[in-house]
This record gives C-alpha cells, sequence and structure tokens, in this order.
C-alpha cells in the first residue's frame, strides 16, 4: 500500500498546469471571419520531392498514368 500511495504522490508532484486547461478560455468558440481580417493573400507554395530506388522508378514510371486516370 506504501508504494501506490508514493507512486501516486510523485505522478502528483510533477503535474503542472497546462497553460490550455485555462478555464476563461471558450476553445469551442468559432470566431467570424471577415474580409478584412487577412492582411496579405494566400500565395506561399509548397513542394516536395522523393527519390526512389533505381528498381522502382520503371514501375512508377509504368504505374503512374493509371494512377493519374484513377485519381482525376
Amino acid at each position: 500500500m506504501a508504494e501506490t500511495e508514493e507512486a501516486t504522490s510523485k505522478k502528483k508532484s510533477y503535474r503542472k498546469d497546462k497553460p490550455w486547461d485555462d478555464e476563461t478560455v471558450e476553445h469551442w468558440k468559432i470566431e467570424e471571419f471577415k474580409p478584412g481580417d487577412m492582411k496579405w493573400p494566400l500565395v506561399e507554395e509548397s513542394s516536395f520531392a522523393t527519390l526512389f530506388p533505381k528498381y522502382r522508378e520503371k514501375y512508377l514510371r509504368d504505374v503512374w498514368p493509371h494512377i493519374k486516370r484513377t485519381l482525376s
């Protein structure tokens, strides 16, 4: 029994309040969006590239048109 009390007290001793646990903040409130709220347009573009092993390149080149056709 002493071990369980020690374990629970140890857990509670390191527990700290989280900033998102604040009761004064309404977390589910949806704020109204107005056209003037956004100062700049969204013009950023992101891209990525993945390198595949040589032995998979032929397979991917063969299958890619089928994938594009299926997704469109």
